[in-house]
C-alpha cells in the first residue's frame, strides 16, 4: 500500500487561506518564519505477510523480508510555517500525488489530515482512473534524556475507481478498490550536528484491500525497522 500512502484539497487550502493571513499578519509583526526539512529514511528492514483471497474463495498466504538501503518511498519534504503548521509533501512516491497538513496544537502532539485527490483520463483507448485517500495522523514526542521519541499513528482510507474500453470489443470494463492503511511507530530522535537529526526505530502497517468489482480481498501486515534515517533542516 506504498502507492496508497502518497499524503489536493489541503493545497488548496494553504494556498487560499495562508496568503491572506500572511499578508494581514505582516502588516502587524512581519512575515511568518518558516523553515525547510528534507527526511530520509535511509537503511530499512522489513518483514511482510499477506493473504489474498480470490472470487471463488481460495486464500493465498505469502510472507517475505526486505532490507533496503536506498528505498525513497518514505522520504519527504516539509515546511513549518511560524513554528505551528506544517505542510508536508511526498515527491518520490509513485502514482497518486498526496499532501498532509499538520498543525502543533501542543509543543509535543501535532494533529493533521491526508489528502489526495488524482484523476487520469484517455480518450483513445478510452480508459479513467480516479483515486481518492483521506486520513488523519498525530504525533506525540516525549523528550529522554538527550534525544526525544517520536510516536506516531496514521489512519488512511482510499478508493480506486477505474474504467477502460476494450478497443476490440467495445466493451467496458469497470472496477473499484476500496483500502484502509493503518501504520504505527516510534522512533528516536538524536541530534547530530546543529541542523541535522538521526532517526531509528520500529513500525507496524496493516493494509486492507476489497475489490467491490470481483469481491476479491487482500490483507498484509508489515513489521519494520527504520535502522538509519536523517532529517536535515534549512532556516
Amino acid at each position: 500500500m506504498q502507492a496508497w500512502k502518497i499524503r489536493a484539497f489541503s493545497l488548496l487550502f494553504l494556498g487560499c487561506g495562508l496568503p491572506s493571513f500572511s499578508a494581514a499578519r505582516a502588516e502587524e509583526e512581519g512575515p511568518l518564519p518558516a523553515t525547510l526539512t528534507f527526511q530520509y529514511s535511509g537503511y530499512k528492514w522489513n518483514s511482510t505477510t499477506s493473504k489474498s483471497t480470490d472470487t471463488n474463495g481460495n486464500e493465498t498466504e505469502r510472507k517475505g523480508t526486505s532490507t533496503l538501503t536506498a528505498d525513497l518511498v518514505d522520504s519527504l519534504i516539509y515546511v513549518t510555517i511560524g513554528g505551528k503548521l506544517n505542510l508536508y509533501l511526498y515527491p518520490f512516491q509513485d502514482g497518486n500525488a498526496l499532501a498532509s497538513v499538520g498543525y502543533m496544537v501542543r509543543d509535543d502532539l501535532e494533529l493533521g489530515i491526508d489528502l489526495g485527490l488524482n484523476s487520469t483520463k484517455i480518450d483513445e483507448p478510452k480508459e479513467e482512473d480516479h483515486a481518492t485517500l483521506f486520513g488523519a495522523f498525530a504525533t506525540y514526542t516525549v523528550p529522554v534524556s538527550n534525544f526525544a521519541l517520536e510516536n506516531a499513528v496514521v489512519i488512511d482510507m482510499t478508493k480506486l475507481n477505474s474504467s477502460s474500453v476494450s478497443e476490440t470489443t467495445g466493451a467496458e470494463s469497470t472496477t473499484e478498490i476500496n483500502g484502509v492503511f493503518i501504520k504505527a511507530s516510534v522512533n528516536a530522535i538524536i541530534p547530530i550536528a546543529k541542523n541535522a537529526l538521526y532517526f531509528a526505530g520500529p513500525w507496524l502497517a496493516i493494509d486492507n484491500t476489497k475489490n467491490a468489482s470481483s469481491d476479491s480481498k487482500r490483507a498484509s501486515s508489515q513489521f519494520g525497522l527504520t535502522l538509519a534515517g536523517l532529517r536535515i533542516t534549512v532556516d
